[in-house]
């Protein structure tokens, strides 16, 4: 998720009944310890290469820690109020934090200084979207309804992106080439060509509201989350390839890295995966799975979701439950009492981050540690 994480702390959560009819997957285990877990935390992000991680928090910190040892590294004293989000560039040599006090920093990791403190948007600052082929440009989103796109080699916004709305998720395609946003409560996504002020095209004109957006990671596709859909969308040419119809109100969408898999939850308590045709855009439903079914927790919404860049786990939570799959057998593993709207897997790695219940926690859960059921 996922996706934009500021945002969780503003969106309402909404469910709904639904039905369905391809097989759960079982065998199921449950554990109960985090490998790491601190409270206060509002953003969360791990570093390219895996071997760090930042946390936002409440008090206007940013916290630099070792992935590995899973202690401490810094403590930046960079906000005056929440850090809704951050975020390192893709060579780690910037960490970028936006903040509910209206201004953005950039962090030079390398020098271990601020090398800027950004002040153009004028109201709080919710989040932040690196573009994924250039490791100085970057987007931000606020409450005075602009998108500005950064060059951070010279703290210069290149574009402010109008709005009628806040932006409630915005994302880079693959290439690096378009900016997908969409307002809270909007029924279209607007796209955006890299550079530009203007809007490139508008996609669907829906009945019901946008409920999130996700790019392929490799190719062109864009996947709109609605009210009962997934929408498969060539991008560049603005056309509608494929309607996946599912009758439960999407809440989260991923794509596995090799584009080959998407996975989306739903406010009915349903984690859907397809299979895609990177090329044609086909899909093809794989499994639906309604973990808790016999705990009667199958009808609360299932926040976010979230595969491993190796395509063997597949993460899904609700606020105070986390999942796992091993996508191979489909067995599937419970984390009692941490959950939260936002997940993220280590670079490369079997370790799981969750933040955003209402505790403001963040965890870090290990697949592959022996740890003792419940």
């Amino acid at each position: 998720m996922t996706t934009s994480s500021a945002f969780s702390i503003r969106v309402a959560i909404i469910s709904v009944v639904a039905a369905g009819s391809l097989p759960f997957a079982g065998p199921a285990s449950t554990r109960s310890r985090p490998v790491w877990q601190r409270s206060d935390v509002l953003s969360f992000a791990w570093s390219s290469d895996g071997q760090k991680f930042a946390t936002g928090m409440k008090d206007g910190r940013v916290v630099v820690w070792d992935a590995n040892r899973l202690v401490a590294l810094q403590q930046l004293r960079l906000h005056n109020s929440w850090v809704s989000d951050v975020g390192w560039s893709q060579d780690d040599r910037l960490l970028v934090a936006t903040s509910y006090d209206g201004t953005i920093s950039v962090w030079d990791v390398g020098e271990s200084r601020i090398r800027y403190r950004l002040s153009d948007h004028t109201d709080f600052v919710y989040s932040l979207a690196w573009n994924p082929q250039q490791s100085n440009v970057a987007a931000t989103s606020a409450d005075d309804k602009t998108v500005r796109v950064w060059d951070l080699a010279t703290a210069k916004s290149t574009a402010t992106l109008q709005h009628e709305k806040v932006v409630e998720q915005m994302g880079w395609s693959a290439d690096g080439g378009f900016l997908a946003t969409y307002v809270s409560g909007g029924k279209t996504v607007l796209l955006w060509r890299n550079g530009s002020d203007q809007v490139f095209a508008r996609l669907g004109n829906h009945r019901w509201r946008v409920t999130d957006i996700r790019w392929s990671p490799v190719g062109s596709l864009l996947a709109v989350g609605g009210f009962d859909f997934v929408e498969l969308w060539e991008g560049p040419r603005a056309e509608r390839l494929t309607t996946l119809r599912h009758n439960e109100i999407t809440r989260d969408i991923e794509w596995s890295s090799d584009g080959r898999r998407m996975a989306a939850s739903t406010g009915a308590g349903t984690v859907l995966v397809w299979g895609i045709d990177p090329a044609s855009g086909e899909a093809r439903l794989q499994r639906r799975m309604r973990p808790d079914a016999a705990a009667g927790d199958e009808f609360r919404p299932i926040l976010a979701v979230a595969w491993a860049s190796s395509g063997e786990w597949l993460a899904a939570c609700r606020l105070s439950r986390t999942y796992i799959w091993d996508t191979r057998t489909w067995i599937k593993q419970t984390f009692n009492e941490t959950g939260g709207p936002n997940l993220s897997w280590r670079p490369s790695g079997s370790r799981l981050a969750v933040w955003g219940d209402a505790r403001g926690r963040a965890s870090i859960w290990d697949v592959t540690t022996d740890l003792p059921p419940d």
